[in-house]
């Protein structure tokens, strides 16, 4: 290539140390912009200029030099932001060795770090005040603490500039060892000026230049690439937290679009990110035209992501010779090769068969043998690179694949307190001409034109997403995970499956062993998990004596892929990670799941332990969605992702297939199938118990009311008429209707459920329940086909309809009415009062009517057996079995848990009426998928539910809204205890009071500990009904808000199921009543979109854009803790100050450019007014 490379300025080539570089920045460049941090990548965070970067350095050293720290190793313990950046040079003015490394989130996090203290034998860690508490608690207190954001102003002023030069020791860069013990590679000041120069000179910086970085500061690529480049060109640098970009690749881009940078980059797997997460909507708001660097380092280049990505974004500006491939590790500082700016990657394409060989062939792209491998550029200034055979180490041919060898001013002066070590990868010498000292990088590759091309790596590094794991530590993790398996035989590798590197682990049974393939894949997976926070693809289990190894017992890990990927291995069994489609997944499950008592019974004690194993796997796959093969019967259930109205779903039909009772509890606390089987094993040969057993009453005497009822009859007699609890739906039709028996669908229905017959009468000032024997409905046609604007007209007619108040002394408490739109165009209004359904009614009405619309439609009878019980029973049966010590042990816990209720004090927009109108209106709420897929990983991480981790959410957000450390928020608990009401229309929702205390500034973690400790007593004693528990408790009651809370949080784990309608199809749309029953109420659903709802507010004290602002709000907060689930409290609500900032911020702006419109259409009307003027 005939690139030539640009000087570097004068000035940079004379600095000796890096204390030497940012001084003359903060003398010559004083109020210059060096770094600004982005909190969430959009909000303007803090920002340093060399003059205060320079005056934190000094304070920090100072503080070091008193303790006489000069010449040791401090720890750098920050989270992501500007203070990494001070303590880092804090650290370097001082004379003391930095040594960065990442806070620990908690205690699996913790030995690695705890590793590298002890290994850089670190006198002091440096840190924050925010995270000091719980990084200590976690790492110990034999460290001194040094929190650097609270050192005094004018400290500075003791600083003594340090005796060092550019042979000095200046950065410990810890890499991941071979043994499980972490390496810290051992870089001097010349080392990083070496790499920061050539770097400069490479990538063609100038001081026009503009560096964004979201890469981790404590890594290699982040911290000299990110940090030190930008310092030593002079030109400023926008860093993100990782996690900002993980959660939504566009931010990375965006950032890069708004400030017009010219630098950024990351692993190819970033590239693949934003191709698999930005959308074309997205795009359309890109301007990334300033990008002329774009590198790609740290792992794989892949040349089918390149050409992707550069044609994806090309309507952005985006220029395919951005793209700067290179290659580096942190043993070299960093770079070790890099490309020429504006010349567009070197793809090579070679033949496959030959690369195995290690040889490389040119073939054309037209050759089925092929692989396209991408040039990392030439190596750097006053740098050499050879190839050398790993083992002769006789240098390679040209033609030749071999290990790449580096010699130069920024190799590391070798591993800390490591000599044989430093001797083994740092003094290489070439056996035939002795040249060297060189280092061993461990990786494969070729040299063609003086470009490198990365083929492999001699170590067998596994690299996934950027990280590299080292095969030797996974196999020890895994060969210990379970006794059945053979020490010394096992491998890791990794295999490309859908275009990205995934984990395979291949394990030698034990001689004469047979152990349950998936118990030993279930722990071997979960072991890697926890030590290693990787997910293992594939666990393949092989005969004793089986796994290649060489003459001297090596495993050969390279033979071992190669027989896994031919499908050769000597397999005895195997756990592939795997997603099938509906019918696989049917076949899958095939009887498991269906079980009753008495056949249970009819077989020996040990088999009815299987048979219930299998049962048990089968509801809970069936729960869960999952195929049972997945799911390991010694696996935590929470760690499946259950939630509270999944745990109730699995405990009914439990219950009712096999008569037994269980509590909702057992299944949150660590429960899993073997020790559920157990349960129901003891339960199994004694009576089925009274509580799960709901029996028909007589009907001559006065029904009772459920005690939910009774508080919607009471609430209508204090507010006659009123629409509040009305439950309505729009269901649209397309096709061809049968109306006819469409109705008779309706009347069946209402035939079948007592409760849409019920009406609600006094009998001696009590209130009863009275059912109809029968009932006939009739179904109304509203004909808007002639009309223009039949949209709007059957929306206008909707709304109306949902308004519409029910009479409670006249049946029936349902109404259906059909709009004709066309000839094949129906919508159908559906509206129910709250006292005869509920949700999981809803669902039971919709799947009923989709099979007698199918039956009836075709001439057939109904296909649905007769119900066993009535809603009325099951009124019966709750007050028999409320009664005596039952409610007195439920109240007993209420009454201490809500004793001394708060209220909770939201600010409003509008002083709160004295009187609650329930006037009110939804705001649509949209979580993405990816959103919640983290949130569940989240969830599953922690041990708790979906629900719980919203609810801690919740709580924090409505916690920096009321500034309340006592945070009450109600819910809606399933309450269909008894198994015979699944299929039953009621209604039996419960709500319950879920009071959390967030004070003492608690991490998120522990946050979420302390709130699933709440759930799981509330789940507990659910059975009490709230009705009730109002009544006993008797708060102190105010005609302007609701009692015991005013703020609910619901999520629907059960969605509306779809109507199948034969010949037609159907949308189920909720109506917006226009009513609130509460201050706020958010309502969930999980969908395959993603989490899908509402947020219900009164309008008598919110404005529509606050309401907007409490979304975004929550929004930001979900995406903050999926990925930093360690910060704590105070973190979190800093960041949502910041946001709230900014958005009032757009808000004025978008003020402004309104009243600038309005201004010039006034100008222009005036101009055409009198033109004469103009």
């Amino acid at each position: 290539m005939g690139c030539i490379l640009p000087e570097i300025p004068e000035m940079k080539r004379n600095f000796a140390t890096t204390v030497e570089l940012l001084r003359c920045r903060a003398t010559h460049q004083p109020d210059q912009l060096a770094f600004a941090f982005l909190p969430d990548a959009e909000t303007q965070g803090a920002r340093l200029t060399y003059r205060e970067l320079d005056r934190q350095a000094c304070a920090i050293a100072a503080q070091l030099q008193a303790l006489g720290l000069s010449g040791e190793r401090a720890l750098l313990v920050y989270p992501s932001g500007l203070d990494y950046l001070a303590g880092l040079f804090g650290c370097l003015y001082a004379g003391v060795v930095a040594v960065p490394a990442y806070p620990p989130r908690n205690q699996r996090n913790t030995p690695r770090i705890k590793a590298i203290v002890q290994d850089a034998q670190a006198a002091i860690a440096l840190t924050t005040t925010a995270i000091s508490s719980h990084v200590q608690s976690l790492l110990g207190s034999t460290l001194q603490w040094l929190e650097t954001d609270a050192i005094a102003d004018g400290s500075e002023q003791a600083w003594q500039e340090p005796e060092i030069n550019r042979d000095t020791l200046a950065i410990l860069q810890y890499t991941s060892g071979s043994t499980g013990t972490p390496k810290g590679a051992m870089l001097s000041h010349g080392n990083l000026l070496h790499n920061a120069a050539t770097t400069y000179q490479f990538m063609e910086h100038s001081p026009d230049s503009k560096f964004v970085s979201w890469l981790p500061i404590y890594h290699d690529m982040g911290l000299i690439g990110g940090i030190l480049q930008p310092l030593f060109g002079g030109f400023p640098c926008f860093l993100m937290p990782p996690a900002s970009f993980l959660q939504r690749p566009y931010r990375w881009l965006e950032t890069i679009s708004r400030y017009q940078a010219t630098t950024s980059g990351g692993p190819n797997f970033a590239y693949e990110l934003c191709l698999q997460k930005i959308t074309s909507q997205q795009r359309e708001n890109l301007d990334l035209s300033s990008w002329s660097v774009a590198f790609n380092g740290a792992e794989p280049i892949r040349s089918d992501t390149l050409q992707r990505f550069a044609a994806t974004f090309a309507d952005c500006g985006f220029r395919q010779e951005a793209f700067y491939p290179c290659y580096g590790m942190a043993e070299a500082t960093l770079m070790v090769c890099g490309g020429f700016k504006a010349a567009p990657p070197l793809i090579k394409t070679i033949q496959k068969s030959a690369l195995e060989r290690h040889q490389v062939v040119e073939v054309g792209h037209e050759s089925e043998d092929v692989q396209s491998v991408v040039s990392c550029g030439q190596t750097l200034p006053e740098q050499q690179i050879v190839i050398a055979h790993p083992e002769t180490r006789i240098q390679c041919r040209p033609d030749e694949v071999g290990e790449i060898w580096v010699s130069g001013p920024s190799i590391g002066c070798g591993y800390w307190n490591r000599p044989e070590q430093t001797h083994q990868t740092f003094c290489a010498y070439l056996a035939d001409t002795n040249r060297g000292p060189f280092l061993r990088t461990g990786d494969l590759g070729f040299l063609h034109d003086g470009e490198l091309f990365i083929t492999g790596r001699v170590k067998d590094l596994i690299v996934i997403r950027g990280r590299n794991l080292y095969p030797q530590d996974i196999e020890l993790t895994a060969e210990c995970s379970h006794c059945s398996l053979r020490i010394g035989s096992s491998a890791a590798f990794s295999v490309d499956v859908g275009n990205e590197e995934r984990l395979v682990v291949v394990q030698e049974l034990e001689f004469r062993q047979k152990p349950d393939v998936r118990e030993v894949a279930a722990a071997i997976r979960q072991a890697i998990a926890k030590d290693h926070d990787v997910q293992a693809y594939g666990i393949v289990l092989v005969k004793a004596g089986s796994i290649p190894k060489t003459s001297s017992g090596k495993i050969q890990r390279r033979i071992c892929r190669a027989e896994f990927l031919a499908g050769t291995l000597n397999v005895v069994g195997s756990s592939i990670l795997d997603v099938e489609d509906e019918s696989s997944f049917t076949r899958e499950c095939g009887n498991r799941g269906t079980a009753n008592r008495d056949r249970l019974l009819a077989v020996e004690p040990k088999e009815r332990q299987s048979l219930v194993e299998s049962y048990l796997q089968g509801q809970v796959a069936r729960v869960l969605r999952l195929k049972p093969s997945q799911i390991e019967f010694e696996q935590p259930l929470s760690a499946l992702g259950v939630d509270s109205l999944m745990v109730f779903d699995l405990k009914n039909q439990i219950e009712v297939d096999l008569r037994v009772s269980l509590a909702a509890i057992d299944f949150f606390q660590d429960a899993n199938i073997a020790r559920l089987a157990m349960q129901i094993q003891a339960q199994l040969t004694t009576p089925a118990p009274f509580s799960s057993t709901v029996i028909p009453v007589s009907r001559t005497k006065d029904l009772p009311l459920s005690f939910a009822q009774a508080r919607l009859w009471f609430l209508d007699r204090l507010q006659p008429g009123n629409p509040f609890y009305n439950i309505a739906v729009a269901i649209r039709l397309n096709g061809l209707l049968d109306v006819a028996a469409l109705q008779q669908s309706f009347n069946e229905i209402v035939r079948r459920h007592e409760a849409l017959r019920t009406i609600f009468t006094t009998v001696d000032g009590k209130p009863i329940q009275v059912s109809h024997p029968t009932l006939t409905i009739t179904l109304p046609v509203i004909d808007l086909r002639a009309l223009p604007e039949r949209e709007a007209e059957a929306q206008r007619l909707a709304t109306h309809e949902a308004g519409k108040p029910f009479d409670l002394t006249r049946a029936p408490l349902l109404r259906v009415t059909l709009l004709q739109l066309s000839e094949t165009e129906n919508v159908m209004l559906l509206t129910l009062h709250h006292i005869v359904s509920d949700g999981w009614s809803m669902g039971v009405l919709v799947q009923e009517l989709g099979v007698l619309y199918d039956a009836f439609s075709t001439g057939k009878p109904s296909p649905l057996a007769e119900l066993p019980i009535q809603y009325a029973d099951y009124a019966v049966w709750q007050r028999q079995w409320l009664e005596g010590d039952v409610m007195k042990s439920h109240l007993a816990y209420w009454k201490q848990k809500l004793n001394s209720l708060p209220v909770l004090k939201l600010p409003t927009d509008y002083p709160r009426p004295v009187v609650q109108t329930f006037q009110g209106v939804r705001q649509s709420v949209i979580l993405s998928k990816s959103l919640t897929n983290a949130l569940k990983r989240l969830s599953r991480q922690q041990g708790v539910t979906l629900f719980m981790t919203l609810l801690a959410t919740f709580k924090t957000l409505l916690h920096w809204y009321t500034a309340q450390d006592d945070i009450v928020v109600g819910t809606d608990i399933a309450n269909r205890n008894p198994s015979q009401t699944g299929e039953l229309i009621g209604f039996f929702v419960n709500q319950i009071v879920l009071r959390a205390n967030v004070s003492g500034n608690p991490t998120f973690e522990e946050l979420l500990a302390r709130v699933r400790q709440v759930a799981l007593e509330a789940y507990a004693h659910q059975d009490i009904p709230f009705d009730k528990l109002v009544e006993v408790l008797n708060p102190e009651r105010t005609l302007g808000r609701t009692p015991l809370f005013q703020v609910k949080l619901v999520l629907q784990n059960v969605p509306m199921p779809p109507l199948t309608l034969p010949g037609l199809s159907a949308i189920i749309q909720e109506i917006d009543s226009q009513t609130a029953k509460y201050d706020l109420l958010l309502n969930l659903t999980e969908t395959e979109q993603g989490l899908v709802g509402w947020i219900e507010y009164s309008t008598d004290l919110f404005a529509a854009a606050s309401i907007v602002c409490l979304l975004n709000h929550f929004e930001t907060l979900l995406h903050t803790v999926v990925a930093q689930p360690q910060l704590n409290l105070s973190e979190l609500e800093e960041l949502l100050t910041q946001t709230d900032k900014k958005q009032k911020l757009i808000q004025r702006r978008a003020r402004q450019e309104i009243y600038q419109q309005e201004l010039k259409q006034i100008q222009r009307k005036t101009v055409r007014a009198t033109p004469e003027k103009a």
